[in-house]
């Protein structure tokens, strides 16, 4: 058995940007399966930051931060 979500109480515009046409839900998780088809899931689309016509990770920057010595701690 199966269940999904109606969608959003109230809120046609995020149901219908989330849920397509066919019935799927469109999360905006980012992921990918290896060669065992085990789901990995690396990130959230939604979360990107969009800069000089580029979308950033906010987790691939704090990588990167984290490892400046003058910054002690990332959120």
């Amino acid at each position: 058995m199966y269940a999904l979500s109606r969608g959003y109480h109230n809120n046609i515009v995020a149901t219908n940007e989330t849920i397509d046409g066919d019935n799927y839900i469109h999360t905006g998780d980012l992921g990918y399966y290896d060669d065992h088809g085990n789901l990995y899931i690396v990130d959230r689309i939604k979360q990107l930051l969009k800069t000089d016509g580029c979308q950033v990770s906010p987790t691939e920057l704090e990588s990167i931060f984290v490892t400046h010595p003058s910054i002690k701690e990332v959120a």
